[in-house]
């Protein structure tokens, strides 16, 4: 449609809701009926982010004692198949337990909800990525005894998504007839401009559009702001050679594969189409493939799509790899000293001619490479022996002795990693009133290396306990954490090895952070370290 008749004065201006009922009937096509609808379409515009859904189930009153036998989202049942007992006139108890039910039970099928129970009431939230997908699916409460407990259920609504255009949860389409037999109350010859007035600022989600690929093309995709993402699907393994609709120049696409199928995009020098790429072909393996494009206008090709980053990176056309080098191209001046290596030389390659005054250095003289039988009697005087010139290569064995050594000479950087690194032991529990955050005080500057758990206590056999090693600021070690499964008898160890978040100075505290649900349970943790 020609959108430059927006507002033109000629025919009507409508507003429906998703289902098609009229909020607008219709208005003239003019500058106060432009404002009337753009005002319209703000209120009913998307929230600007996806909204989790919810529904609650208020156990109002329970006449006498009966069984919990389950809770079903949309026909799937959200609690263990154990029973829970509901004991008479504990409305408030009964919520509690059936929201820990439903927090630690994850569904056959399905979206997997969690609960939070607030006195008699337990709120059901679904996933935030579920969005407005699981609004209106029926909550079912099922006991022994039905007559006997009344229930106030609300089910799963509120959730939106907030990458469509249109809300899902009070949107509205918009429509323009710009004919003068534009009639009030009928759609006949209207067009939708919905894209056209629903306006949705930085504040709002990326716009997602899904879209099949016909004939290795995208043709008249809507244009909903200048970055939206472009989804593509497709019934089997296919080519994407153009994308086509009514874009403005520098709008980005981000363009993502969301069929069982791989796309190959292919640049114009491929396939005749308007994409241009580099290299010239990128496969979209799965969704987690993404390729970012620009409507641009290029000097050669005209109006092209052109690819501005790409994940995974691969290299371009013009990379530069070992066989498109020269030979020569490298020259001494860029070679850093010690680059070049004996095995890189070839025999004969380095004559006396080639050699220049002072061209060896002597930092480009490896350890050992000049040995006695290469040093002429009386070469080496002491005035020729520069301070740190005879390193431990260079020594013999027994050469040193210790009355040759002086006090506080050797560091810690001349022992090795053995003789650098130290151990302390230290008790842990996961016993009532005895979970939380104990310390130990770090003699030296050092990183911790490794983390060795052996149970002195079995875990109480409910749920798995965990220990949190952190850092001196309170930071988890990267790698750290040991999860010792539940019921774990007296002697079983685990280890972890930390990389990162393991630096500490001498006087910084190691915190040590049990948790455990279900109280029970000791052991004893080896920690080993390398002073640095």
């Amino acid at each position: 449609m020609n959108i430059n008749e927006l507002g033109n004065g000629i025919g009507l201006l409508y507003a429906t809701t998703l289902d098609g009922e009229f909020v607008i009937p219709g208005i003239p096509n003019d500058v106060f009926g432009v404002e009337t609808i753009k005002r319209h379409a703000q209120t009913r515009s998307p929230i600007g982010y996806t909204i989790s859904a919810q529904g609650s189930i208020q156990i109002d009153q329970i006449a006498l004692d009966q069984i919990l036998t389950n809770i079903t989202i949309n026909g799937v049942n959200q609690v263990p198949t154990s029973t829970i007992a509901l004991t008479a006139f504990d409305e408030d108890i009964a919520a509690t337990d059936i929201a820990n039910a439903v927090n630690l039970f994850t569904p056959v099928s399905g979206v997997n909800y969690q609960a939070v129970a607030v006195g008699d009431t337990v709120y059901f939230q679904a996933p935030q990525s579920s969005g407005e997908s699981v609004n209106g699916d029926v909550i079912v409460m099922t006991t022994t005894d039905a007559p006997n407990i009344t229930l106030n259920i609300t089910n799963i609504e509120g959730g939106s998504t907030g990458e469509g255009l249109i809300s899902q949860i009070n949107g509205a389409k918009y429509y323009l007839n710009s004919t003068n037999s534009a009639t009030i109350g009928s759609l006949v010859g209207a067009e939708e401009i919905s894209r056209y007035v629903i306006a949705r600022g930085t504040e709002s989600q990326i716009p997602t559009v899904t879209q099949q690929i016909a004939s290795q093309s995208v043709t008249d995709l809507e244009r909903y702001g200048q970055i939206q993402v472009l989804e593509l699907g497709s019934s089997g393994v296919s080519d994407l050679d153009s994308i086509n609709g009514d874009f403005a120049i520098h709008d980005i696409l981000i363009i993502r594969n969301k069929s069982a199928f791989t796309v190959t995009l292919n640049d114009l020098s491929v396939n005749a189409g308007n994409l241009k790429i580099n290299p010239t072909t990128f496969g979209l393996i799965d969704d987690s493939y993404v390729i970012w494009m620009q409507y641009v206008e290029d000097s050669v090709d005209g109006l092209v799509w052109k690819e501005i980053y790409r994940n995974p990176i691969t290299l371009g056309v013009n990379a530069v790899t070992d066989v498109e080098l020269a030979d020569n191209s490298v020259d001494t001046l860029a070679i850093q000293n010690l680059a070049t290596t004996t095995s890189k030389i070839a025999n004969g390659a380095i004559t006396a001619p080639k050699m220049a005054v002072d061209a060896v250095l002597t930092p480009s003289i490896f350890n050992l490479a000049v040995t006695t039988e290469k040093i002429n009697d009386l070469a080496v005087t002491s005035d020729k022996i520069a301070l740190n010139a005879v390193d431990t290569p260079q020594i013999n064995d027994e050469a040193v002795t210790t009355p040759k050594i002086a006090d506080g000479s050797i560091t810690l950087d001349k022992l090795s990693v053995n003789s650098k690194t130290e151990s302390f032991t230290m008790p842990i529990s996961w016993e009532i009133d005895e979970q939380g955050i104990v310390k130990r005080k770090m003699p030296h500057d050092g990183i911790v290396t490794e983390i060795f758990l052996s149970v002195s206590k079995g875990v109480e056999a409910t749920d798995d306990a965990t220990v949190i090693f952190k850092n001196d600021a309170g930071t988890a070690m990267t790698a750290g954490q040991i999860d010792v499964p539940a019921g774990d008898p007296i002697g079983n160890d685990f280890t972890s090895t930390p990389s990162a978040n393991n630096v500490f100075s001498a006087g910084e505290a190691m915190q040590f952070e049990t948790i455990k649900t279900n109280p029970g349970g000791k052991a004893v943790v080896t920690v080993c370290y390398t002073r640095s």
